[in-house]
């Protein structure tokens, strides 16, 4: 059973556009929305230096990440209790999950949770880009995701 315990989506820019809490009894980002934002902005300020710092020729080593999706920057962060996994669009959208330290490979979650993003979120005719995500269909599908990843073995 995999434990998660957040899903923050960051634009471009840094700023916290969606939050979600799923377990907040042991959420080690913290449940207020204050630590959520410095969470997020703390991470896209550290990832976004990690990914200035390739320097020429690992760029040309880089390209096949970004053909998965990873554009450099931070992808995993773990501790003894937490593993953060972060996926970058190629426009600079950061999907970022923290679940407990033993879950496995995030990256089909968070793939799916992007595949949701375009879905429900940038085909709304009423979501403005790097706005906060407030869309209806946007948070059932992703708690059906999660419903599915927390229940699968």
């Amino acid at each position: 059973m995999v434990v998660l315990y957040s899903v923050f989506v960051i634009n471009r820019a840094g700023g916290l556009i969606y939050s979600q809490t799923i377990k907040a009894s042991a959420n080690p980002a913290g449940s207020s929305l204050n630590d959520q934002l410095r969470l997020a902005s703390t991470f896209h300020g550290l990832s976004t230096i990690s990914r200035e710092l390739l320097v020429r020729g690992d760029r040309a080593k880089a390209g096949a990440d970004d053909a998965a999706g990873e554009t450099g920057g931070i992808h995993t962060i773990q501790t003894e209790r937490v593993k953060l996994r972060a996926m970058t669009t190629l426009t600079g959208v950061t999907f970022v999950v923290v679940a407990a330290a033993n879950a496995p490979d995030l990256t089909e979650f968070l793939e799916r949770l992007y595949r949701i993003y375009v879905d429900y979120a940038l085909k709304n005719p009423f979501y403005e880009l790097d706005m906060p995500i407030k869309c209806h269909l946007f948070d059932h599908h992703l708690s059906v995701l999660i419903t599915k990843t927390t229940s699968s073995p």
